[in-house]
C-alpha cells in the first residue's frame, strides 16, 4: 500500500486507511497476524497507536506458551495483530541518531558522536600498539 500524500499526513491521519486496510484484507483473505512497515515516522506513530492497542492474554493459547518469557512485550492490536519495520529502516535510524550531534539513549545512558569517536580512538591506539611495542 502506497500513502495517498506525499508524507504530508500525521500517524492519526493515517489510522482511518490503515484501518480499512486492515478490515478489507481480513474479509477478503482472513485474519491477519502482522503487519510490517517502512521507517516513516507517521507510520511507525500510527502503526503503535492501532496495534499496540491491547495486550495478549490469558485464555489465548499463544499467551499461554510465551507468558513464561522474561521480557516477551504483549502488546498488540485488536485480533491479535502485531506490528513490524523493515530493519534497514531500524538500523538507518539508529546510526542517524548515533551520528548526530544529540546522541541517543542506551539503556538510560546518554551515548553521543563524541563518545564514540573516543572510544574508536581509544581502541585504535590499544590495536596499534598490539602490534607496535
Amino acid at each position: 500500500m502506497i500513502s495517498p500524500t506525499c508524507k504530508t499526513e500525521t500517524g492519526a491521519q493515517q489510522i482511518p486507511w490503515l484501518t480499512r486496510l486492515l478490515n478489507s484484507i481480513q474479509s477478503n483473505y482472513g485474519p491477519a497476524y502482522n503487519i510490517c512497515s517502512d521507517g516513516d515516522a507517521s507510520r511507525r506513530l500510527a502503526f503503535h497507536q492501532l496495534l499496540l492497542s491491547s495486550n495478549l492474554a490469558s485464555p489465548n493459547p499463544i499467551y499461554e506458551r510465551l507468558r513464561r518469557c522474561q521480557l516477551m512485550n504483549f502488546a498488540c492490536g485488536d485480533g491479535e495483530v502485531t506490528m513490524c519495520f523493515d530493519p534497514k529502516h531500524i538500523f538507518k535510524r539508529i546510526a542517524t541518531c548515533l551520528r548526530s550531534p544529540k546522541g541517543i539513549l542506551v539503556n538510560n545512558v546518554h551515548v553521543s558522536r563524541a563518545d564514540l569517536e573516543i572510544l574508536y580512538y581509544l581502541t585504535l591506539s590499544r590495536s596499534v600498539k598490539s602490534y607496535d611495542p
